[in-house]
């Protein structure tokens, strides 16, 4: 994690006085109206092609904070089809009111916009007691010049952080802005990581987690 990351997460934190972090134990794919778990994180991962390009929760799966999502290995290369990625936040007792979580998927500044879908937004993480998930975003990165940027931004809240893990599984440069740990998205402080799988070797991991202190 870079010097200048890091004070700007410390500094987020100091701001909201926070002192404790809250938090509970593994959630099923189905938590609403769970007591005493009163706030989740979900991830969705729809391979087009059912080819093993996407490997994740198809159909979705939650967990309560602040326990990382399942994580997700992207490998899309020339095979048919793309993945559909998408994220929501339950919650259920509204301890996350004000709270704004966007995700963007486009493509990297010279790139085949094609690997991207067409889906530039800034997508809304949907965050309620309905546990739905945003608008998906396409990532179909293969051997056309260029890559996709994912990029994630928290706002409205000082006191939450969101955590990604983005990994990879070898040294072919598919996985751009990969870090061994956890890096945070906090108000103010967005994180962009670069997605250029192809038919070299290997994939990315990906996986979020989301903490309110």
């Amino acid at each position: 994690m870079s010097r200048r990351r890091l004070t700007a997460w410390a500094c987020a934190l100091l701001a909201a006085g926070a002192m404790a972090m809250s938090g509970a134990g593994a959630a099923s794919a189905g938590p609403v109206g769970v007591q005493g778990l009163p706030t989740f994180l979900g991830v969705k991962f729809v391979d087009e092609g059912n080819n093993g390009q996407c490997l994740g929760p198809r159909d979705g799966a939650w967990v309560t904070n602040p326990n990382a999502t399942t994580a997700l290995r992207l490998d899309s290369d020339n095979r048919a089809g793309g993945c559909q990625l998408s994220f929501g936040i339950g919650d259920i007792d509204g301890s996350l009111a004000g709270l704004r979580v966007t995700y963007q998927l486009m493509p990297h500044v010279g790139a085949h916009s094609g690997q991207c879908g067409d889906n530039w937004s800034e997508n809304d993480v949907p965050i309620g007691s309905s546990f739905t998930f945003g608008n998906p975003v396409r990532i179909d990165s293969d051997s056309r010049p260029g890559w996709c940027d994912l990029t994630f931004r928290v706002s409205g809240r000082n006191d939450v952080v969101l955590e990604v893990l983005f990994t990879a599984e070898n040294g072919t440069g598919q996985c751009v802005g990969a870090s061994g740990g956890w890096q945070p998205v906090v108000a103010g402080l967005p994180l962009t990581i670069g997605i250029d799988t192809d038919g070299r070797a290997g994939g990315c991991g990906l996986a979020l987690r989301l903490t309110k202190y």
